[in-house]
């Protein structure tokens, strides 16, 4: 556990192992592609509670990449700051001329958090949205529409591994989908709305 500033920052053991693998298995440049989309992205999430003045109490690593634990956001605030992550992702698209494998990167690691799974900020954006609109039911259409999602990933998974000749890659992309589910990779807030 390191401290920098008034934030704690700690990296599980199992993003040290995702990291080690990712060390052992990526040629360098693409690891670096990989660590600057995801510095990227958070710095974009970073900057946006910078800007609504919350604060950040302790930044985690681990397998599913950061956490960031925050004081207690508003809905509005909450989608605000979600989407601020992906759209730092998308924004990678911008270097694809100078450093292509940044622009790739960014624009998996935006399009995959995007997802409309609660854990991802896709999900959070879609919680906090339902959380202005029709707060009584926000709980129930996350709920509803993440499974949904979840169910069509599973599904479309499964052809995939049964159709294409590289089967690792959607079955990898599954269980880091369901994986991220269960481990509950939500950002602990003072309170839910």
């Amino acid at each position: 556990m390191i401290r920098l500033f008034p934030v704690e920052f700690s990296v599980s053991a199992a993003g040290c192992i995702t990291v080690s693998l990712m060390v052992l298995v990526l040629p360098i440049p693409w690891l670096i592609a990989v660590f600057l989309a995801a510095a990227v992205h958070e710095s974009f999430h970073l900057i946006c509670l910078k800007l609504y003045r919350i604060p950040v109490y302790r930044i985690r690593i681990g397998i599913h990449g950061a956490v960031i634990e925050t004081a207690a956001l508003t809905p509005a605030q909450e989608l605000l700051c979600a989407a601020a992550g992906p759209v730092g992702s998308l924004l990678c698209i911008l270097w694809v001329r100078i450093f292509p494998m940044l622009a790739l990167c960014g624009l998996l690691q935006g399009a995959y958090n995007l997802l409309p799974v609660y854990p991802l900020d896709g999900g959070r954006i879609l919680y906090s949205a339902t959380g202005l609109l029709i707060p009584r039911y926000a709980g129930v259409v996350r709920k509803a529409i993440s499974g949904c999602t979840v169910m069509f990933m599973i599904l479309t998974c499964l052809i995939l591994f049964c159709k294409t000749c590289l089967p690792v890659f959607p079955v990898l992309g599954c269980y880091f989908l369901i994986t991220a589910i269960h481990c509950r990779k939500t950002p602990c807030k003072g309170r839910q709305y």
